[in-house]
């Protein structure tokens, strides 16, 4: 049998998040930890073992003479790989940002609860922004001295811009 070697991205050249780059951050911060398969950790509550009720009823119905399948083997394997995820996907978020962000939620041990704090603070609806997107693409004019392609791109940079915050473009335009 042969096993195919996962290849972790490079995250040497993921900005730290300071705050303005939260949507782009966020994008690639969830595609990096969706490669190491630990994204769940940003959604998903703690097994309910963690705090001694069972996960589901099914295991009270299992059969006691199967060692195997013991409420305590499936608790300890599942907080171990809990907490190992948990970890991961912590230290990857938290290396990745600017000192008075990682400063702020540094103490906190769930990444779950980290992710929530950084999307309920940079995440949110700007308004200012917006309108600052909305202008840059309005005021694009192309012009003579510089080279098409370029040009393009910068448009395209633009109308990404306007997309990534949720509005829409009008098929006129």
């Amino acid at each position: 049998m042969t096993t195919l070697a996962r290849t972790v991205p490079d995250l040497s050249k993921l900005e730290a998040l300071d705050g303005s780059n939260y949507k782009r951050w966020s994008l690639r911060m969830l595609i990096f930890l969706e490669h190491l398969e630990v994204d769940g950790m940003l959604y998903n509550d703690p097994p309910t073992e963690l705090s001694g009720i069972p996960a589901s009823s099914s295991e009270a119905s299992m059969d006691i003479g199967d060692k195997n399948t013991s409420t305590e083997a499936l608790s300890s394997t599942d907080t171990q790989r809990y907490e190992r995820n948990n970890r991961t996907a912590r230290i990857h978020i938290l290396s990745h940002l600017s000192n008075p962000i990682f400063d702020l939620v540094a103490h906190t041990k769930s990444a779950k609860v980290i992710w929530e704090t950084l999307l309920k603070k940079y995440g949110g609806e700007d308004a200012g922004r917006k309108r600052y997107a909305v202008g840059n693409w309005l005021n694009f004019k192309m012009v003579d001295n510089l080279p098409i392609m370029d040009q393009v791109h910068q448009f395209e940079s633009l109308t990404a811009d306007v997309l990534v915050d949720g509005m829409n473009i009008c098929s006129m335009f």
